[in-house]
């Protein structure tokens, strides 16, 4: 993959066909390794996009936990219409009910941010994600991760859910490192 997105390979260069390629790329995605995981999402970043944001959209967190969250990242980080922006936070809005685990929380989070940040239907504020998530994730807060806590923070904040400010206050006591009372 690296090789591929160094190279500045586009589809039309790879050898392989690429229905295959898109495969190949998307299996990646889930590996164990987040380098090998995230070389996989440059190259997929690269391939035409007539087939793969279909297959992103339609990847369950269940069944691959860490693809699905990084084939959203990849149609994040690409050209897209206000379509699947829409589908991305819908899709994101459906992982919200799914129980994770500490490194899945992370990642989800700051897929949630990067959605925001890079969201081209800016238009629609989002609020029904925000009520719907927003309840989700201030239940998760504070959790026993400090990272985990820091992106609830910045999450909940920009969210503006209610109940937020108090229990990001509450969290900020004199045991806290410097750095967490910093943070928050």
């Amino acid at each position: 993959c690296e090789a591929l997105v160094r190279a500045g390979l586009d589809e039309k260069s790879f050898a392989m066909p690429s229905k295959e390629l898109r495969q190949r790329l998307l299996m990646l995605l889930n590996h164990d390794d987040r380098f090998v995981r995230y070389a996989a999402r440059l190259a997929l970043m690269r391939v035409r996009q007539n087939e793969w944001p279909a297959a992103v959209l339609a990847d369950t967190l269940e069944k691959r936990p860490y693809g699905a969250l990084e084939g959203l990242i990849a149609l994040i980080h690409t050209e897209r219409t206000k379509e699947q922006s829409d589908a991305i936070f819908d899709k994101l809005a459906e992982y919200s009910h799914v129980e994770m685990d500490t490194d899945a929380l992370l990642r989800y989070l700051r897929t949630v941010q990067l959605a925001f940040i890079r969201d081209v239907a800016k238009d629609k504020g989002r609020k029904e994600f925000m009520d719907e998530v927003g309840p989700i994730l201030l239940e998760k807060f504070p959790h026993t991760d400090r990272l985990v806590n820091r992106e609830l923070q910045t999450v909940l904040a920009y969210m503006q859910s209610p109940g937020c400010i108090e229990k990001i206050l509450a969290y900020l006591t004199p045991d806290k490192t410097q750095e967490e009372q910093i943070h928050t």
